[in-house]
């Protein structure tokens, strides 16, 4: 039982981390472009409605 809990821990962590890596990849990449847009940025979703809306 014990053995089992510490496997499920094991891949839930590296699931986790994997996920982490992702993310830090995809704010680097927002980041990069807020960082580069001159007035803002407007996102829509499918309907047409504002999802996000900055200025910068």
């Amino acid at each position: 039982m014990y053995m089992a809990i510490v496997i499920v821990v094991a891949l839930l962590n590296e699931d986790i981390t994997k996920k982490d890596i992702k993310l830090h990849k995809t704010e680097e990449k927002f980041r990069s472009v807020t960082d580069s847009t001159v007035d803002g940025i407007i996102k829509t979703d499918t309907d047409s409605k504002i999802v996000l809306f900055m200025l910068v």
